[in-house]
C-alpha cells in the first residue's frame, strides 16, 4: 500500500495536466475550494477528490483506498524512523521514538 497526501496529489496532477484551478473546479466546487485543498488548508471530501481525479483522467479507484490522514502519515513516518534506528542497533533511539508515539 502506498500512502499519499491527497492535497499534494491533486495539485501535482492538476499542474501536470496543464489545467487551472478554475478549470478543475468547474462543475465540482468553487475555485477557492481547490485552492484551499492544494495549500493544505482543507482536506478534500471523497466527492471532490473523485471528481477532480476523473476530470484529470485518473481513475479514482487507484487512490481512494490509500488516502492517509495526518495521524496515519505521522505514525508511518515514526515507524520508518524506528526501522532505520533498528538497522543501526540504536536501542536508546528506538526507546525514545516509541515513547513519543
Amino acid at each position: 500500500m502506498a500512502l499519499f497526501n491527497a492535497n499534494i496529489l491533486m495539485r501535482e496532477l492538476r499542474i501536470a495536466s496543464g489545467l487551472t484551478q478554475e478549470q478543475v473546479a468547474e462543475g465540482i466546487c468553487a475555485r477557492q475550494t481547490i485552492s484551499a485543498i492544494e495549500t493544505g488548508n482543507r482536506k478534500p471530501d471523497i466527492f471532490i477528490f473523485a471528481n477532480v481525479l476523473k476530470k484529470l483522467n485518473v481513475n479514482p479507484a487507484h487512490y481512494c483506498s490509500d488516502i492517509a490522514n495526518d495521524n496515519e502519515i505521522y505514525i508511518y513516518n515514526k515507524l520508518n524512523l524506528i526501522n532505520k534506528t533498528l538497522n543501526v542497533f540504536d536501542y536508546d533511539g528506538i526507546k525514545t521514538q516509541i515513547e513519543t508515539l
